[in-house]
């Protein structure tokens, strides 16, 4: 199509549709963004986790560089166990977050982050079992 033919190295895509395998989707709708491209600015990061939860800060140490980073975990914070299954799992917007509670010293974790005023802010921690 026209639309398939003008995009460019850089522009930002965003397809919606329907997977048909895991290489491929079926898309209905095609949108090319070549100014003011969204910001992908999540940080991933395996860590141990130093301190536990304390007015909602907490500090973890990079698995990878053993640098310390310090965390705040807000009320869209979302906290997942490996023994739950995503469908079970809590969502920002319906079911109770699992508590804090879990975030627990020495503990291994996989945290999606991002930074807002200065702050690392919390989206997700997959806490494996």
């Amino acid at each position: 199509s026209t639309a398939l033919r003008n995009i460019r190295v850089g522009d930002y895509a965003i397809s919606l549709g329907e997977n048909s395998d895991q290489n491929t989707q079926v898309s209905s709708s095609l949108t090319i963004i070549r100014q003011n491209k969204p910001q992908n600015n999540a940080r991933i990061l395996t860590a141990q986790i130093a301190t536990a939860p304390k007015q909602n800060n907490f500090t973890v140490k990079n698995l990878v560089d053993s640098k310390v980073v310090e965390l705040t975990i807000t009320k869209e914070t979302i906290v997942q166990l490996e023994t739950e299954t995503p469908a079970t799992s809590p969502s920002p917007k319906s079911s109770p977050k699992t508590p804090a509670s879990q975030i627990t010293k020495n503990k291994n974790a996989i945290i999606i982050y991002h930074e807002e005023a200065g702050k690392n802010i919390v989206d997700l921690i997959y806490l494996p079992s």
